[in-house]
């Protein structure tokens, strides 16, 4: 350890210090109008104010037009509750009218403090479906909780959206009837329906962001927590835990529209086929699929012919660990035909098996057409075909079927044909703790395809470091295998981002090393080859702050008038001679 002198500590706090203050981000839009609702409040509120809210969400639901906003207390709320609802009626849902944007996790008039201090972690809002309050006697619970009919865009923000069950119906939890819903901070849980338990869309759109899916089952089959059906699937910075289903555990999707899942995880969802996901086309870039298993095949990802023959289904930076199934695979191509290509992009595949020695743990295709599993820059390593550890354990498919190039393949044999691949141990830094990036004399560094261009949405590893790192400092900005890009630093944070609160910084990395922090006040992306790219937007205030070298911390005093809410992004960099590594990015909101 090397740890900071007191006169540089106290300079890196003065300066981080002024540098909070150098600007904020703008505050949304004013709705046009603002509707309160609190479980607390007195009977016989209008809902204007907090002293008056509504005690039901229905009731501000009736009166909410688009553009409007509702502000819901810590409670529990059920879809029965509000002026002209019938008690115990499991048709009751909350609609959701078009251009409305309902807001959890606000205090309310409970306890001491602003009514309008909104922490949803701490302000628990329900919207629940347990209608008479008799869990585990399901049979009497709302069929649909929340419901967006046909046409309408609107947005849940910060609330847990629960127990919705009827396996005879789709959508126990959310039902999208065609319209366009954002969900962002939410927590969807303990729905059962026929297809998608927690949520249903056919028709529409769906853009989840931040939330989790958990305990979320089909009964008739698809999609344990989602099933979308030509609809537009967008899944950003979300788990998806313990879900269940026939076919795509955690999701599935069928028919046209876009997939998008970045920046999630999905975590000991089970299915028959598809333990997390079930797909016909569809990108994922930087997920991680931990502890997924099948029933039948394809414990993790499974990818079956799409109706439009030559799509494509793509992993890029996805990191798949201990997914299991009797067979198919981690990720398994069970197309026909030669539709669609399935694409393994810089990936890291570890520790997955099957039952049985006919297919592969890691990857498998079926599918007897010329390059219908593309693998590149990727590591397999330690998956297993019935308890064996060698080539066909990694990845298999019939002759030709598979494309691979510029990989590390455990019992690697030259048979797949192919450039750039290695079957060297590519030295993880401690897989027995879970800890699979790479040593610094790892060969996969830097070992990868040396034509890798950096591109917006792909910048960083899965572990947030930029790409196109120079690890080595030799002035060579080449890209490394597997999931994880090796930096030389490393930025953590902890603490209470508040106005009078306390963060710590923390510097890991090379020991040695001389380095600098950047303070930046808005997201962006700016390659700066070999030394990474800055990951904030560098035509907006920005300040630079002398550090010491690795490892170190430094703990800052947020001003008590700071104007608020402030969000703020942090690099580090390190420097060795004329080369040197930016680190990944940190980012934190005072409010």
């Amino acid at each position: 350890m090397q740890p900071v002198s007191q006169s540089s500590a106290n300079a890196a706090r003065r300066t981080l210090t002024g540098a909070l203050a150098i600007a904020a981000l703008c505050t949304a839009a004013s709705a046009q109008s603002v509707w309160y609702v609190d479980d607390s409040a007195p009977f016989g509120g209008d809902g204007k104010a907090w002293a008056t809210a509504f005690r039901s969400v229905n009731g501000a639901l009736d009166k909410a037009i688009s553009g409007d906003e509702i502000r819901v207390a810590q409670g529990l709320y059920l879809p029965d509750g509000g002026p002209d609802r019938t008690r115990f009626d499991r048709d009751a849902t909350f609609r959701i009218g078009g251009g409305i944007v309902v807001l959890g996790g606000f205090r309310g008039v409970t306890g001491s403090g602003s009514a309008d201090e909104r922490d949803p972690g701490r302000f628990r809002t329900t919207l629940n479906g347990d209608l008479r309050r008799n869990d585990p006697n399901f049979s009497d619970n709302s069929r649909h909780v929340v419901t967006f009919d046909a046409g309408v865009t609107a947005t849940i923000d910060g609330c847990e959206i629960s127990a919705g069950n009827d396996p005879l119906v789709d959508g126990a939890n959310v039902l999208i009837n065609g319209g366009h819903t954002t969900l962002i901070g939410c927590t969807i849980a303990a729905g059962v329906g026929q297809d998608g338990g927690g949520v249903f869309v056919e028709n529409g759109s769906l853009h989840l962001i931040g939330s989790l899916v958990v305990d979320c089952h089909a009964s008739g089959g698809h999609g344990g927590g989602i099933q979308a059906i030509d609809s537009d699937l967008t899944i950003e910075f979300s788990e998806f835990d313990f879900s269940s289903a026939a076919d795509g555990g955690a999701f599935s999707h069928s028919g046209s529209g876009e997939i998008s899942v970045r920046d999630s995880r999905f975590f000991g969802n089970f299915a028959d086929r598809g333990g997390a996901a079930l797909i016909e086309h569809g990108e994922f870039v930087r997920v991680v699929f931990d502890s997924n298993s099948a029933g039948i095949e394809s414990s993790a990802v499974r990818v079956v012919a799409a109706a439009s023959a030559g799509g494509s289904a793509t992993l890029i930076d996805c990191f798949l660990l201990g997914n299991g199934a009797p067979k198919g695979g981690a990720v398994h191509a069970a197309t026909a035909g030669g539709g669609p290509i399935v694409n393994v992009l810089g990936g890291t595949v570890v520790a997955n098996h099957v039952n049985n020695t006919s297919s592969s743990g890691g990857l498998q295709t079926d599918d007897p057409a010329a390059g219908v599993l593309v693998v590149k820059n990727t590591i397999l390593w330690d998956n297993e075909s019935g308890h064996v550890q060698n080539e066909k354990g990694q990845l298999s498919g019939p002759a030709g079927a598979i494309a691979i190039d510029y990989s590390d393949v455990e019992g690697w044999t030259g048979a797949l044909g192919g450039v750039g691949n290695l079957g060297a141990n590519p030295k993880f830094a401690a897989p027995m703790f879970g800890d699979f990036r790479l040593n610094p004399d790892s060969p996969c560094i830097e070992s990868a395809d040396p034509a890798f261009v950096l591109t917006r949405g792909y910048e960083t590893s899965i572990d947030g470091n930029p790409r196109l790192l120079d690890a080595n400092f030799d002035r060579a900005d080449l890209l490394d295998m597997g999931a994880f890009e090796f930096s030389n630093v490393a930025l953590s944070l902890s603490g209470d981002a508040r106005p009078g609160g306390l963060i710590s910084v923390r510097l890991d990395g090379t020991p040695g090393l001389p380095a600098l922090l950047i303070v930046g006040t808005a997201a962006g992306f700016s390659p700066i080859p070999p030394l990474g790219a800055f990951l904030f937007d560098v035509f907006q205030p920005t300040e630079f702050v002398d550090w010491a070298s690795a490892p170190s911390t430094v703990t800052i005093d947020i001003p008590t008038d700071l104007e608020v809410p402030a969000s703020y992004f942090v690099q580090a960099f390190v420097s060795s001679g004329s080369s040197g590594n930016l680190s990944n990015m940190i980012s934190f909101e005072i409010h």
